[in-house]
């Protein structure tokens, strides 16, 4: 299920499921992600790791789609699937 705030998500953690919209990614170009979406399609994936920028600390995370690729995609940019029933956050 599909559900949750975009922005200021600081209390992601690395596993978490997460979806965005596909002018989120910011590495690879969204062109080689997947050329058949369209830009306000919504991607789901997990979330892999964090990255720093100059921007700050976990200003970007490294997200795991299902059966595609690894993208890089503004933390701000994430949220996180809302939980099923055996979720305990």
């Amino acid at each position: 299920m599909v559900g949750g705030e975009v922005g200021g998500n600081v209390d992601l953690r690395e596993g978490d499921a997460v979806y965005f919209a596909l002018e989120s990614v910011y590495l690879p170009a969204m062109q080689e992600v997947v050329a058949s979406l369209k830009p306000a399609d919504q991607l789901v994936g997990t979330i892999m790791q964090f990255s720093e920028s100059d921007a700050g600390v976990r200003a970007f995370a490294v997200v795991s789609l299902t059966s595609r690729s690894n993208v890089v995609v503004p933390v701000e940019k994430l949220a996180r699937v809302a939980a099923g029933p055996g979720d305990r956050r």
